[in-house]
């Protein structure tokens, strides 16, 4: 995989520097495993956000202590959605791994409008599978909002499309795998 976030996190490793990243809907064995095993390798501090009863009953049935991670609490997947960019806004997160979030929000489904940077490029494909607006440009955001609002049935579809495309292309154990191995090969 050549994702240019990928060359951030390597840089960060090179450097000793830990990654701060999110995870929404926690809960799942896949994202509970990964961060976990990047934590325990030296190469993330994470945040995990979701319902915290599930989180917590999702790591313990794992045998994995939460120890090392923040838990923001929220419930519903919306509220989840609502708190990671929060955390992104409010730069208490890696920005280049940003890209996360919008894999997340593919995965569950969820529509997909967000800025021209790197990370969210290498996924999402303007007016296929989410929008894209230039960074910085709220007139354009704000028309992608009002189509967005008139046009829910073509972003249900492109929606529909990027899960797809992540389900085949991002499975986040077989991106972890990687990271991790790159790190590896970084301290070796």
């Amino acid at each position: 995989m050549s994702w240019p976030s990928l060359q951030f996190l390597l840089d960060r490793c090179r450097d000793g520097r830990k990654v701060r990243v999110v995870a929404v809907c926690a809960q799942g064995e896949d994202v509970l495993f990964a961060l976990d095993g990047a934590s325990r390798e030296g190469i993330v501090d994470g945040v995990l956000v979701g319902g915290k009863a599930k989180i917590e009953w999702g790591a313990s049935a794992l045998g994995i202590s939460l120890a090392p991670f923040e838990i923001v609490d929220a419930p519903t997947e919306y509220e989840a959605s609502e708190q990671a960019v929060r955390l992104v806004l409010e730069q208490q997160v890696t920005i280049p791994e940003a890209a996360q979030l919008i894999l997340q929000a593919g995965a569950m489904g969820l529509p997909v409008i967000c800025s021209h940077i790197t990370g969210n490029i290498d996924i999402i494909t303007n007016n296929e599978t989410g929008l894209i607006f230039d960074s910085g440009n709220e007139e354009q955001l704000l028309k992608m909002l009002q189509y967005a609002i008139l046009h829910p049935q073509h972003l249900k579809s492109m929606a529909e499309k990027l899960q797809q495309e992540i389900k085949e292309n991002y499975r986040q154990e077989n991106i972890w795998q990687n990271i991790l191995a790159a790190y590896k090969t970084l301290v070796n």
